[in-house]
């Protein structure tokens, strides 16, 4: 008989899920299978309630498998799946004439919606820009990084460091901007000075664990910068702490923060960009906006301080994500539990 409290069914529903993390199933695939199978009358409600898989950390701090997450719906024909269960809410369609469609997505995602490993990256925020950001950009970074530091999340800052095209790291951006305005500071590529790259001493990293986690970058994508042997020290940073979420901020918006995110989805993370903490003199920055929304999750600053502030008042980061899977008691136990990597023979 299948039903949760039957130990052959919670075993073999083990297995199923082992199977599925190795083979890289596709979420709907396995959801198919499991009403295939009538096990969504087995799971409690009519609304989309959310099953968290915890992630595992594998060999240097990597997740291994990507956190699985399984929405459990009651049993629907394959014809209701398609008509209303399966629709996309986060997808809008417009018209731009008699027969031109446009599709706006945005993201499904939302920072609370399972256990995270998050860090906080605050990009280029540093004393050159002073003059130019916005009094009430740099107090919503102030607030991230404080709530940051509450939570126990490891925060990063990355600062640009280019201050001549003879810097040794001449290149594509280098023929982009041009050989001009050096002299005369209009050039955003080159820093006026040295006293430049000094992050804003407001959000200026206190300890020798924070100092050491200072990017130096001469290329927009933060994710660039490498050490001697080739590692990129973002990723390895992020990878030493099991991070699969990245929290990001700063400037400038159209450069910066937009190569960093795009790269960090390309790095398989999940990206959360604070839409009002960023910032940019350039007219793109609007239209970059837009453009950071087809890759991440676009939130206010005060909406990501109050994750953060969550997560601090959980007391550690291990607290909050049981906090955060409380709510799957109530679910078979084989879903419920972690799903370790599976062995060379189940793959």
């Amino acid at each position: 008989v299948c039903t949760p409290q039957n130990p052959a069914f919670t075993a073999w529903l083990a297995d199923v899920m082992h199977l599925a993390a190795s083979l890289r199933l596709a979420k709907h695939d396995l959801l198919d299978f499991l009403d295939e199978c009538c096990l969504g009358a087995l799971l409690p409600g009519s609304e989309q309630e959310r099953l968290v898989a915890e992630p595992c950390l594998g060999e240097g701090g990597a997740l291994y498998p990507r956190p699985m997450v399984i929405y459990s719906r009651p049993f629907a024909s394959p014809a209701c799946r398609r008509d209303s269960l399966d629709r996309m809410e986060n997808l809008r369609i417009s018209r731009a004439g008699c027969r031109e469609r446009r599709l706006h997505f945005s993201c499904s995602w939302r920072l609370g919606d399972r256990p995270r490993r998050v860090a906080l990256l605050i990009d280029d925020a540093q004393e050159e820009y002073r003059s130019l950001m916005p009094p009430r950009v740099l107090s919503r970074l102030c607030d991230l990084v404080a709530a940051a530091r509450a939570a126990g999340v490891v925060v990063l800052w990355s600062r640009w460091c280019r201050t001549s095209p003879t810097d040794a790291h001449y290149g594509a951006l280098d023929e982009y901007f041009g050989p001009w305005g050096v002299a005369s500071h209009d050039n955003p590529l080159y820093l006026a000075s040295d006293k430049g790259r000094a992050i804003m001493h407001e959000l200026a990293p206190r300890t020798a664990a924070e100092r050491s986690r200072v990017i130096d970058s001469h290329a927009f994508d933060a994710f660039a910068a490498r050490r001697r042997d080739g590692r990129s020290v973002l990723r390895e940073e992020l990878d030493a702490h099991g991070v699969d979420t990245l929290l990001l901020a700063g400037c400038w918006t159209e450069s910066c923060v937009l190569s960093t995110a795009i790269r960090a989805v390309a790095e398989d993370l999940n990206v959360a960009v604070a839409s009002d903490a960023v910032f940019t003199c350039a007219d793109a920055g609007p239209a970059a906006l837009r453009v950071l929304g087809v890759y991440c999750c676009m939130v206010r600053a005060a909406e990501m301080s109050a994750y953060l502030r969550d997560l601090a008042s959980a007391g550690t980061l291990a607290e909050a994500d049981a906090t955060a899977v409380e709510r799957t008691a109530a679910l078979p136990v084989a879903l419920a539990q972690p799903l370790p990597p599976a062995s060379a023979e189940a793959t």
